[in-house]
């Protein structure tokens, strides 16, 4: 795939500036959800990538200023009507390109990683405990001086990344995969979409809006442990084809971890790892449904955006239930490192991410983006627990009201009955002898 993204989108309307890799955008990031690892370092806008018939900027100028209020208007407009469309609570409108144009904005080749050029990672068939806190037979037991040395970013590295017992992840090194997806996890693709279920937590959330394009080349991925295939299987949802919807279905064999929470964290973290021969990954945690193509993700969120969270805020706490992540060599670091703390101390990834992503800016010049929450909301909706929705009483049928009947009141003293109206000749002879009738009277009253 060739060509550029056209530039940077201020807001979430779709008007666009030229700035160095960074947009100031409206609100706080407290408290945003989701994240995006890339290369800040990487050239946004691409002097040839225009979209077709609007370019409405030259070097960060408008050409036209009304014409672009009116272009921001219209965006605007449509998004508000996609978010009520795709009842998109608390979602924020969000422009993305149609799909043939987002395909077109995908980079040729890959951002460059700054310091870090080649990133390898501990093998080691029999990992012994040498301290008395942290790690794990799957993930090592990498020593707390080992763990300093690896936020010191060189050009090789080796770090420990989990899989530490085989030398081809989910062969033989527990988060073990059958030998059928060993080979399809290893292809090459563009982009991947991935996310899991464990203990049978949750309910598989099918992504809508899903152009053809995106079917044909994107794989989707649904990690899911025993326990969760053999509910599937009982229900009917799973059978041989392993596939349900566009879900491809990956059975875990030997999970590391007797906290579900601890064996999410693996597909999570280290996509990378399970798919060695991917440039970008899409991570949704599995109470969530996709409802915007992954390519217009990936043109609005990548190629288009780069939002600088640390710029303002130097302490949040994301829940990152959403990730997308290019894979190169420091980003893959980060989430290896990542996955360390997870391993190391607690399951709970939110208490850990601003410790590593602190530590790796303090030594390279790499940032994380993130984006507001309601733009998360804008392309993910969220679903509740299994638990929670099976504790819920089933809804309530809506019986139409009909509106209440007026009493009959005689307001004149005269039995109610049913008036039947005079028709023709008796209608209009009838008004005459109530006329006359009544001139008589006024004869006979007069004085």
């Amino acid at each position: 795939m060739t060509g550029g993204s056209l530039g940077l989108r201020t807001g979430s309307y779709g008007s666009l500036q030229n700035t160095n890799g960074v947009i100031a955008g409206g609100g706080g990031l407290l408290h945003s959800k989701s994240i995006i690892i890339r290369n800040n370092s990487t050239k946004m806008l691409s002097a040839s990538g225009k979209r077709r018939g609007m370019d409405p900027y030259v070097n960060g100028t408008p050409r036209n200023l009304e014409s672009s209020r009116i272009i921001g208007r219209r965006d605007k407009q449509k998004d508000e009507h996609y978010s009520v469309a795709n009842n998109l609570k608390g979602a924020c409108p969000v422009c993305y390109l149609p799909v043939d144009q987002a395909i077109a904005s995908m980079p040729s080749s890959s951002s460059v990683s700054p310091v870090l050029r080649n990133l390898t990672y501990v093998h080691d068939k029999s990992p012994i405990k040498s301290e008395p806190h942290g790690g794990s037979d799957f993930g090592g037991y990498p020593s707390l001086k080992q763990r300093n040395e690896s936020f010191d970013i060189k050009e090789s590295m080796t770090v420990h990344c989990g899989f530490v017992k085989g030398s081809k992840p989910g062969h033989q090194t527990g988060f073990d995969f059958d030998e059928s997806n060993l080979e399809v996890l290893q292809r090459f693709h563009d982009i991947v979409v991935a996310s899991a279920i464990f203990e049978n937590y949750d309910i598989i959330q099918q992504p809508r809006n899903i152009s053809e394009e995106a079917k044909k080349n994107i794989p989707f991925y649904m990690f899911i442990d025993e326990e969760t295939e053999a509910y599937m299987k009982n229900k009917s949802i799973l059978d041989s084809s392993k596939m349900v919807g566009l879900w491809r279905i990956v059975v875990i064999r030997n999970v590391p971890y007797s906290d579900a929470r601890r064996n999410g964290k693996v597909p999570k973290l280290l996509l990378h790892r399970i798919f060695p021969n991917v440039c970008y990954s899409i991570w949704i945690d599995g109470k969530l449904q996709l409802v915007v193509d992954p390519y217009q993700l990936l043109e609005r969120w990548t190629t288009s955006l780069s939002y600088n969270g640390t710029s303002k805020f130097k302490i949040y706490v994301p829940e990152g239930c959403v990730l997308i992540k290019e894979h190169i060599p420091i980003t893959n670091l980060f989430t290896c490192l990542w996955f360390n703390e997870v391993d190391r101390f607690t399951s709970r990834d939110q208490l850990s991410f601003a410790i590593v992503r602190d530590k790796i800016m303090a030594k390279v010049d790499w940032s994380i983006n993130m984006f507001l929450d309601c733009e998360r909301r804008n392309f993910v909706i969220q679903a509740y627990h299994r638990e929670l929705l099976e504790q819920m009483p089933p809804p309530v049928a809506a019986v139409a009201q009909l509106p209440p009947v007026l009493p009959n009141i005689n307001i004149r003293g005269k039995p109610p009955g049913k008036r039947i109206p005079r028709h023709g000749r008796d209608r209009r002879s009838g008004s005459r002898r109530h006329r006359k009738a009544a001139a008589g009277n006024r004869d006979g009253n007069s004085f």
